[in-house]
């Protein structure tokens, strides 16, 4: 028998101790409450009156005894999740489909430093290695099937070396037509519905881990800063000192050390300027961290600088005072005459237009022509496109 959820001899030791400590406070004894009574006269008049106990009353306690036991016992196998195991050898006759579980926690370290991973693949060959001619077929829970049906070995050994954890939900089980046994190498993290004819080989080994669960840029509502970085940090392990880093760049956010207790989780908020890259990494290590792909995250902060927009045209000071309090614009103005094609992010013309349309080369932003028109009252009035608007408004 194989387990799910832990290793074989944990699951035992748990089992064994779950039954024996459900005994233990079934048979605890409770002192009874001491009544003083004026006489003993009537109660031995009461306790000397022989009673013939049915057969009930006879076995009741050790009925109750061995139902409080199976109870304990049953709470544990649903933790554990057995499954029923057979010997390589005993692999059943005909097609066999092999199906390895792509979580990306079968990619945590074990104590011999290999990866429930490389447990997987190796028990994936002994079961290839032990089918009869009927064929073998591969497949993921990421990537369904991969291989076969064939009865290549050459191939299956092939594909076993190219595939590779690659996520993906908790969807039920890859199925092949025809299949006469289907094993299924999982670590047991994540729970997916499957047929009760298939076989569960586990390569499950606890593991303690530290990782980060958020990382997300936060704009700024009052002007003073560009936005903030919110970050959190999960300890999945024993208590442990956690080494979280948080860079912008070159610029360093945050270089802290953390006492993390067990299964705590960490938030920290960090002040982001304006200016800057607009990458922000963080990254955390730990003594106990079995998992390496949930030491690192990456976030995009897309106001990280001013956008850069040129006014071009003869009377721009109703535009001026527009971008005057926005922060996260820097507006230039220029006269026609003065106007050169350079680097910046939008254009905005006002009332005029080059002869030639501007080239918009790779990194420049957008070129807008704000056109005027008479209103019925005969007073002009300037039209704004929707794409200078939504600029304007930033």
């Amino acid at each position: 028998m194989t387990f799910g959820a832990m290793a074989g001899w944990q699951a035992w030791v748990l089992l064994a101790g779950a039954g024996g400590l459900a005994a233990f406070l079934f048979l605890l004894k409770v002192r009874p409450r001491r009544v003083s009574v004026p006489s003993l006269l009537l109660w031995t008049q009461v306790l000397n009156d022989p009673r013939e106990l049915t057969l009930w009353e006879r076995i009741r306690r050790a009925v109750s005894l061995v139902i409080t036991v199976a109870i304990a016992v049953a709470l544990v196998l649903g933790l554990a999740r057995p499954s029923r195991a057979r010997a390589v050898t005993e692999v059943t006759p005909g097609r066999l489909v092999i199906v390895i579980d792509s979580s990306w926690s079968m990619l945590a370290h074990t104590r011999t430093g290999e990866t429930r991973w490389s447990r997987a693949i190796a028990e994936a060959r002994r079961l290839a290695a032990a089918s009869s001619d009927g064929g073998v077929a591969l497949a993921t829970t990421a990537d369904g099937l991969v291989e076969g049906p064939t009865t290549d070995l050459a191939l299956i050994d092939a594909a076993l070396g190219r595939i590779a954890p690659a996520g993906g939900s908790g969807a039920a089980l890859p199925k092949v037509a025809g299949a006469d046994a289907v094993y299924f190498i999982t670590d047991g993290a994540i729970a997916r519905p499957r047929d009760s004819g298939v076989i569960v080989r586990s390569v499950f080994e606890p593991a303690a881990n530290v990782g980060i669960t958020a990382l997300d840029i936060r704009p700024s509502g009052d002007g003073a800063a560009a936005g903030s970085a919110y970050l959190e940090v999960a300890n999945f392990g024993p208590a442990q000192q956690v080494h979280v880093t948080m860079s912008r760049g070159a610029a360093s956010l945050m270089d802290r050390r953390f006492d993390m207790a067990a299964d705590e989780i960490l938030r920290q908020v960090v002040r982001i300027d304006r200016g800057g890259e607009p990458g922000v990494r963080a990254r955390v290590d730990a003594p106990g961290n079995a998992l390496a792909i949930d030491d690192e995250a990456l976030a995009w902060f897309d106001r990280s600088r001013p956008l850069s927009v040129e006014v071009v045209g003869d009377q721009t000071t109703w535009v001026a005072r527009l971008f005057a309090g926005n922060p996260d614009v820097t507006a230039t103005f220029v006269t026609p005459a003065a106007y050169r094609p350079g680097q910046e992010d939008v254009t905005l013309f006002d009332r005029w237009a080059p002869p030639d349309p501007p080239v918009r080369r790779k990194g420049h932003g957008s070129r807008v022509t704000m056109p005027s028109s008479r209103s019925r009252d005969g007073s002009r009035r300037d039209l704004i496109p929707s794409s200078a608007a939504s600029i304007l408004s930033r």
